[in-house]
């Protein structure tokens, strides 16, 4: 019989396991999982609003045009006129509406305030267009308005757009850095942590090459023990930062400029799942290159 095998099973069933239990090391990658992974779905869950945020702003602008008028107020009127004409028949233009005095004086209100006049104000007439597929040709229709109505002025709202989507894709970034340091984090704490064990326990590794086992075994023992302390982190961590976010006040569509941003709500409670894999997992290969490093220095 292995002699090896049979202390394996003496000293290492199940419930026994052969590395030295410490629950001072143990408690910390606990506790370094639990914020990790508390700080990454954090991370994750405001980067994934406010990279929604962004594309629903990109989005409803690729889908709509405004047409500015500045002319004599005498001839506003009928110029806006004019320009809603030929907007009504250009290809690519879902609908087109000028935009009424209570509306105008509706998108002021945030600057001028709701009892501004302004019609006391030489306002330009403006022109709200809905797109459809891709859109109209923009220099066609710019051609257009300038025969109808000299002064009117096409924008697809191009300028607006492009820092918005540079904004989304930034945030994606800072999402993945944010998470991945998390990573990170709570890896290079779990390989301190094994270096310390498994120097501490020198004299148990001494004894149980002695009687045949190979530094894959010892790193093993290793490995589970601190794999779970990272996983049990990690299940606690994620269902906290998920709670804390569903805490946070939700914003309703009706909020113009921050439509969308609703913390806490969708699919996201696979986190819980999928966190505490991605802590043991890291801890894993944190264990077995600290192990690694150790055993193979060790005399």
């Amino acid at each position: 019989m292995n002699p090896f095998r049979a202390v394996k099973e003496v000293f290492a069933p199940e419930e026994t396991p052969i590395a030295p239990r410490s629950g001072v090391i143990g408690g910390l990658i606990t506790l370094v999982a639990l914020a990790m992974s508390f700080l990454a779905v954090i991370a994750f869950e405001s980067g994934v609003v406010a990279d929604r945020v962004a594309g629903q702003w990109a989005g409803e602008l690729a889908q709509s045009a405004t047409v500015r008028i500045s002319a004599d107020p005498d001839e506003i009127d009928s110029l806006g006129k004019a320009a809603l004409s030929a907007l009504q028949i250009a290809p690519g233009v879902a609908s087109a509406r000028l935009l009424s005095e209570s509306e105008l004086q509706e998108l002021l209100a945030p600057w001028l305030g709701q009892q501004a006049d302004v019609g006391a104000l030489p306002l330009p007439a403006l022109i709200d267009v809905t797109i459809e597929g891709t859109g109209p040709d923009v220099e066609d229709v710019q051609r257009q308005l300038d025969l109808v109505a000299p002064g009117a002025v096409y924008d697809d709202h191009g300028e607006w757009r492009a820092p918005l989507i540079d904004a989304a894709k930034g945030l994606r970034r800072l999402t993945i850095i944010g998470v991945a340091l998390s990573i990170i984090v709570l890896g290079a704490m779990v390989g301190v942590a094994a270096v310390a064990t498994l120097w501490s326990g020198e004299g148990v590794v001494r004894t149980l090459r002695l009687i045949g086992a190979d530094d894959r075994f010892i790193s093993s023992a290793f490995e589970r023990q601190f794999a779970l302390r990272a996983a049990i982190g990690g299940i606690f961590g994620s269902a906290i930062g998920i709670l804390a976010m569903s805490r946070m006040p939700q914003i309703t569509s009706s909020e113009l400029l921050t439509a969308g941003a609703n913390f806490g709500q969708g699919p996201t409670w696979w986190l819980v799942i999928a966190t505490p894999i991605v802590c043991a997992f890291a801890a894993l290969l944190a264990t077995k290159a600290a192990s690694y490093f150790v055993l193979r220095n060790a005399n």
